[in-house]
This record gives C-alpha cells, structure tokens and sequence, in this order.
C-alpha cells in the first residue's frame, strides 16, 4: 500500500538576442515523496495478523521469512534537478544549434526495514535496524551542436550537415546500515556501485535533391565510447571490485532515398546500421541473488 507525492515545477525563458539568434532555457525541479506499507492477510490462533514466523495453514507448516514482508514497506525522498540550453541561429544560408543539458539527483533517498517482526510492530513505528539507499550524485549531462549549410542557397539542390555530441552519466549507489530504518543516524556502508560512461561522437551527412521527386540522403556518424572509475563493494558477502576501464569506437553509415509521389505522399527506402553501448547502470549496478 503506497502513499506517493510527487511535484514538479518548471521555468522556460526565451530570449532573442538578435533577429537571428534565440537563446532558450528550461529548468525543472522534481520532487517525490513517498511511503509504503504492507498488510498481511495471515493471521495466529487467535486471529491476530502475523507477518512472519512459523505459521500452521489448513494443517500445513509453512515458514515466513522475517525480510517477506520487507521489501514491501520504505520510505522514499527525492530532489531532482534539470536543467537545458540552447542557442538557435541562422547567418546566409547556414543555420546552426547549440544544445547543453544537465539532470542532477540532488538528493535521493530510500529507507526501508531488514526485516518485520511476527506482529509487524515496526512498520508503523519505523523501529527496528534496516538500511538507507543514497543515489545522490547520480545524473548525466549532454552537449550537441549541429549547423546545416544550404549549398547555393535556400532552394540549392544540396543540403549538408555536420555534428558533434558528448553525454556523460555517472552512477553513485550507496547502501548504508541504519539502527532505526525510518528516522535513524546513517551508519556503515554496506554497499556501492559508481561509474562512468561517456560518448563522444562526429556526424555528417549530405541531403541531395537529385530531381523534383527524389532526394537523396547520405550520411555517416564515427562514435568514441568509453567506461571508466567503475567499483562495487559488499560488506557481506566481502568483496571490493574496481572494474577495468573499457572503450570502443565504431562507425555508422546511413543512405535514404526518398521519392515524394504527391503533396502528402512520400515514398522512402533507407539502410543503415547503428550501435547502442553498455549504460552505465547495466555495467556497475549490483545484482543480488540467493
């Protein structure tokens, strides 16, 4: 049973700096509050709810683990920021665009039980030891400028197109013991998971109206991936683990031919080939089985 809040407050300004450059921003603020409980349909001899231990069940033995119920009940704060720039433009017969944004988990917090006693005492009163997960200073951030030069004009037959983009995200998972899982101190680690990936990448591609109804695209995108600082750590069972730094660069060529049969209609055969990279979460986060 949950009980979740969440806020979001936005600012967007616009200003033009010139008749032909706009600068655009938008902030966001993202705020989550939420609680869960749990409520147990297992009841003792004398009908009272039991949430763990030793149950007799239509003449059956069955045996409920203290931390069942757990991953059922915690408490979840967050503070999330974003934030996007941009600049438009247009000079001759070039119009260009810079892009830069950011999104920051200023605070993230979870609090939850290790386990719940047979009469479920401390869901209530947030008594008992359980754990604080902290993904504060988790986030990413973007850049990407392209500009699309109009080869012998507006109505010329070329249209070319180059680029750069660069993201970064950073993953910080922290797990920490606590004495008292709803409002207790902050006490040892008990688990990490951090790193880092980012891309670096280059584009080009040419748009070429061949004849009225045909239009040719062909393009290509050169793309430099590496992951770095990764580490993760358990107090039980023990092990430390900084993970080796990883790259990788590949190429993507991409070739469009589209053909506009009438206003409305269009025609369009494309091939190409794409990469996708390990995030960031998929390469460090901890798993935890058995």
């Amino acid at each position: 049973i949950e009980r979740q809040q969440q806020d979001f407050f936005k600012l967007k300004a616009v200003v033009d700096l010139t008749a032909a450059i706009r600068l655009s921003y938008v902030g966001g603020l993202f705020l989550n509050d939420s609680e869960a409980t749990a409520q147990s349909y297992l009841s003792n001899a004398v009908g009272a709810p039991v949430f763990s231990g030793n149950l007799d069940i239509g003449g059956i033995g069955y045996s409920v683990a203290a931390g069942a119920f757990a991953n059922s009940v915690y408490e979840t704060r967050q503070r999330h920021w974003s934030h996007s720039l941009s600049a438009t433009g247009s000079t001759g017969n070039v119009d260009w665009q810079v892009i830069g944004t950011l999104f920051d988990f200023a605070l993230d917090s979870q609090r939850f039980p290790n386990a719940v006693t047979s009469s479920g005492a401390g869901i209530a009163t947030g008594s008992g030891a359980g754990s604080i997960v902290r993904l504060d200073g988790t986030g990413w951030s973007t850049v990407d400028a392209k500009l699309a030069w109009h080869v012998g004009g507006r109505d010329g037959a070329h249209v070319v197109s180059a680029g750069y983009q660069r993201d970064r995200y950073t993953l910080a998972s922290n797990r920490y013991a606590t004495t008292e899982w709803r409002g207790g101190a902050q006490g040892n680690l008990t688990q990490a998971s951090s790193g880092r990936t980012q891309t670096d990448s280059l584009w080009v591609q040419d748009a070429w109206a061949i004849a009225a109804p045909l239009t040719l695209t062909v393009g290509g995108r050169q793309e430099w991936w590496r992951a770095s600082d990764g580490r993760n750590f358990s107090a039980a069972p023990v092990f430390r683990v900084d993970q080796p730094a990883r790259s990788a660069s590949r190429f993507s060529p991409k070739v469009t031919l589209a053909w506009t049969v009438a206003d409305g209609w269009t025609v369009t055969g494309a091939f190409g080939r794409a990469f996708r990279f390990p995030t960031v979460t998929e390469l460090y986060q901890a798993v935890t089985t058995g």
